[in-house]
């Protein structure tokens, strides 16, 4: 799963918005098209989407943040206790050929 995500990041990164849109509008048969593609492209332009699977230690804390405070859960663990990264790098070596990727030099 970690690999079809980590693909599915670098499709997002490399395909205009329209082909992306046109992947997804099956998904959304009711949203028209133009609404659709305006969704798509404020994502890309405010940089939602996450370049890598590896889930960076401010991201983490900013999403415990927010389910603490919406009430989703009681009390948040560590960043240490729940993220693992090795997972994330091994996915990004073998989709990137072995090019040596670590959460330092990953682009997160």
């Amino acid at each position: 799963m970690t690999r079809a995500m980590y693909r599915m990041q670098l499709w997002l990164r490399e395909n205009e918005v329209s082909e992306i849109a046109a992947v997804l509008a099956p998904y959304f048969p009711t949203l028209d098209a133009t609404t659709l593609t305006d969704c798509i492209n404020r994502y890309k332009s405010a940089g939602i989407w996450g370049k890598n699977p590896i889930l960076p230690r401010e991201g983490f804390e900013r999403l415990r943040g927010a389910c603490l405070s919406g009430g989703l859960i009681k009390y948040g663990a560590p960043y240490e206790d729940c993220i693992d990264g090795e997972l994330a790098q091994a996915a990004m070596q073998e989709v990137d050929g072995n090019k040596g990727v670590t959460p330092s030099n990953a682009d997160c």
